[in-house]
């Protein structure tokens, strides 16, 4: 018995260990858009990368931010999804 219940532990570990990994993989590049985005473009073009930012450079949402297109692109997205949602409902 106690054989039977050590491989379902086993088993059942391996199955957490695959999932994890392949949570891992699945959620690295929404880390990685991230991390970039904090970074200056000349942080960018080092090698090796930085994994984890420890300047961080919040220039580049102020200037989308100050930016008019950017606003419009978002109006039109917001008047896109609001009508394809009532359209749906």
């Amino acid at each position: 018995m106690d054989r039977v219940k050590y491989l379902l532990f086993r088993k059942e570990g391996l199955t957490y260990a695959a999932l994890l990994v392949i949570m891992v993989g699945f959620l690295f590049p929404v880390y990685w858009m991230f991390v970039t985005s904090l970074q200056s473009n000349s942080e960018l073009m080092k090698l090796p990368p930085k994994w984890i930012p420890f300047n961080i450079d919040l220039s580049s949402y102020v200037d989308i931010l100050k930016s008019s297109v950017f606003l419009t692109f978002y109006k039109n997205t917001f008047l896109v999804a609001a009508g394809a949602t009532v359209i749906a409902l």
